[in-house]
């Protein structure tokens, strides 16, 4: 599968367009973490470099292998009672650019069940 990548030039788009635009910045570190050699306390504030991830490759390989697998293994529609024209992808320009209305999706499996199961 992971090969196969290399020939989903759409996807890789949409993966760096995301990467590039959508990560919120700041944030906050929700529990005690170590990484790469520091401990960051819960409740540090911490400021993302999007610009950095965007052009390091692999993050993006990892998102859209996962990206690839989600539109492989399931269907996605609105939830129920919400039509198309009241959706809104309407975004705010700040640090980031985070969306203005959250967006729900559902997803529906659309493989056979035992390919779901954990192992």
């Amino acid at each position: 599968m992971e090969a196969d990548i290399q020939s989903l030039p759409y996807l890789d788009t949409i993966v760096k367009e995301t990467l590039w635009l959508h990560l919120l910045t700041p944030h906050k570190s929700r529990m005690d973490t170590f990484f790469c050699g520091y401990v960051i306390p819960v409740g540090t504030r911490i400021i993302i470099i999007v610009s950095a991830i965007a052009r390091d490759p692999k993050p993006q390989d990892t998102v859209q292998l996962s990206l690839a697998n989600l539109l492989h293994g399931f269907g996605w529609r609105l939830p129920d009672g919400v039509s198309p024209e009241v959706v809104s992808v309407d975004e705010k320009y700040g640090l980031s650019v985070i969306w203005l209305f959250s967006l729900e999706a559902v997803a529906e499996p659309k493989l056979p069940a035992h390919l779901y199961a954990r192992p």
